[in-house]
């Protein structure tokens, strides 16, 4: 994976092309890379041993979740968007973080996990729809350095309504929330991903 992910991996140069414009070229550089794309973060938190904490093989996976992120997150996130699993993506990041809270903090791993975390669910919608832009536009409207202190208080805008939304409610579960809007529409949003599920 960290061999196949580079900047503009489909060659699009051009940073505000949509996503909906991208075809893939012949050879595709992600074709081998689409599963570990999505699915890497699943598979080192379900390979986590949950009783040894703070062992060797957590300062293998801290060390190597730190590369990862200083060296090659942006790409991943061009990837996910090429891939189309943004939403996934942000889902897979709370697990990191979550994975990241039992183990010794390796040159601020908890820290780069959060930023990391709170980038994508922000950015989320524009890396979506523009997979380039997590280079540019996405960088500009994030803070500098790693201090939590320094983001918005809104982690992510669920976006899909065209008019004013009235009510909001949380399922139970809270995996789930539905917002009524004077456009006369109902939307059900997974609360993770920010993913809309389903326009009533």
């Amino acid at each position: 994976l960290s061999r196949t992910l580079h900047r503009d991996m489909y060659g699009v140069k051009a940073l505000g092309y949509p996503i909906e414009n991208i075809n893939s070229p012949t050879p595709d550089p992600l074709a081998v890379s689409r599963y570990p794309c999505v699915y890497w973060i699943d598979h080192l938190y379900d390979a986590k041993p949950k009783s040894s904490a703070n062992s060797v093989g957590d300062l293998q996976v801290a060390g190597f979740v730190n590369e990862f992120l200083r060296n090659k997150y942006l790409y991943w996130l061009e990837g996910l968007s090429l891939c189309k699993n943004v939403d996934k993506g942000v889902v897979s990041m709370t697990k990191l973080w979550s994975l990241v809270q039992d183990m010794d903090d390796q040159d601020g791993l908890t820290q780069l996990v959060q930023d990391a975390r709170r980038f994508i669910m922000y950015h989320k919608g524009t890396i979506e729809c523009y997979p380039l832009q997590t280079y540019a536009s996405a960088l500009l409207f994030s803070p500098t350095g790693t201090m939590s202190s320094s983001w918005s208080a809104c982690l992510q805008t669920l976006e899909g309504h065209n008019s004013g939304v009235r009510s909001v409610a949380f399922s139970h579960d809270s995996t789930r929330l539905a917002s009524a809007s004077e456009d006369r529409t109902v939307k059900i949003w997974d609360a993770s991903s920010g993913a809309c599920l389903q326009t009533l």
